[in-house]
């Protein structure tokens, strides 16, 4: 049997970019972890140059290729960060890969790393942590660094498994979807992981079982603008100090992740194409400084340009999920939306395998009859 060369490599690159990622934010320390993470991202490097160089180029790849890598590069020599370099290159290589081995890689994977990062803490080889009973008293849990970092691995898990099953959802899946989603929101004390979760499965649960009516793919395409105008709109009025006692009440929304972020808009100001970002210089006048929204962690540390480009790959993966008719790829590309508001590990191709979606081959399928009619223009 042929193997094509591509695609193995392509998956390796990918498993390794994961596996870095997965155990990052787990509390594994020590030498041979710091070790795995060079040689993670050596390889997966290697494997990446070999498919540029193999690779067939389009006049519409090679100019996209041509304006991105340099970008991630000079990102990671202005930040020190490979996160944009490497989301590049993923988002760029997985043309003509099928997209569903690729999640079902990445969740394999991310499934035996979260299964060991627990069993290790329920073992004593690191920190159980302890269920919190307020969002403020929440901290080390199960072998994560954080409950919402063990809540947004559980997230990503969760919304793998729908994109992988997306063609055999039924009422008994999406209860065991709901059943795990209030079990891990009751051990984590994380409430955009509950309303994220939770409206993601009332939205399929309605879309499983809908009237027949008119093709509504069209609105998907108008979210990330929205959350840019909203990004743009509340950190500037921040800034400014405009309607001070508006914007407060509106950031409760975002557990104040809007006044973090012009926080650090202060302290680190827009570059084209990055800086490097000193923490100690935030740090030593503030208690609590941590950059969350994902939007504005990409703006701080890869610069305007790097922003754009990662906002423009995210708009062209929902166009392809669009393009394609899978309504619950746009939906899962939503919920990594506006997640990335809120927690700043989404915004990598490493965690928010959304990104993929842009150049990715999806498999066509047939329509279920009942959605024949949905379908039609």
């Amino acid at each position: 049997m042929k193997i094509k060369l591509t695609p193995v490599l392509y998956h390796m690159f990918i498993f390794l970019i994961t596996l870095d990622a997965a155990v990052n934010v787990t509390q594994f320390k020590g030498a041979i972890f710091e070790k795995l993470h060079y040689v993670c991202l050596f390889f997966s490097l290697i494997c990446a140059l070999v498919i540029i160089l193999k690779k067939k180029y389009g006049i519409r790849q090679f100019w996209v290729m041509a304006i991105s890598i340099p970008v991630g590069l000079y990102s990671y020599y202005a930040s020190s960060y490979t996160d944009l370099l490497y989301t590049f290159i993923a988002i760029i290589l997985i043309d003509g890969i099928d997209l569903d081995a690729t999640l079902k890689l990445i969740f394999n994977l991310r499934l035996f790393v979260f299964a060991i990062a627990i069993g290790s803490s329920l073992l004593g080889m690191t920190s159980t942590g302890l269920i919190a009973n307020t969002s403020a008293e929440k901290g080390v849990l199960l072998g994560y660094g954080h409950a919402n970092t063990f809540a947004g691995t559980a997230g990503i898990l969760l919304l793998l498994y729908i994109a992988i099953n997306r063609n055999q959802l039924n009422y008994q899946k999406l209860i065991i979807i709901m059943i795990t989603t209030i079990s891990i929101y009751y051990i984590s004390k994380t409430r955009i992981f509950l309303l994220l979760m939770l409206a993601t499965i009332a939205v399929i649960w309605c879309h499983l079982y809908r009237k027949k009516g008119k093709n509504k793919f069209i609105y998907f395409k108008y979210v990330l603008p929205a959350i840019a105008i909203i990004n743009i709109l509340l950190i500037g009025m921040r800034i400014t100090h405009i309607g001070w006692d508006l914007v407060e009440k509106i950031d409760i929304l975002f557990n104040g992740r809007m006044l973090l972020a012009a926080m650090n808009l202060r302290y680190y100001p827009i570059t084209l194409l990055g800086q490097f970002v000193d923490i100690r210089i935030i740090s030593s006048a503030n208690r609590y400084y941590a950059l969350d929204n994902g939007y504005i962690y990409h703006l701080v540390h890869y610069g305007l340009v790097g922003l754009m480009l990662f906002c423009a790959f995210f708009q062209k993966s929902m166009f392809g999920c669009i393009k394609h008719k899978e309504f619950i790829l746009c939906l899962v590309s939503t919920i990594f939306m506006i997640w990335m508001v809120y927690e700043g590990m989404m915004a990598s191709t490493a965690t928010n395998f959304a990104l993929l979606f842009a150049f990715a081959k999806i498999n066509d399928r047939e329509p279920l009859n009942r959605e024949e009619n949905y379908y039609e223009s």
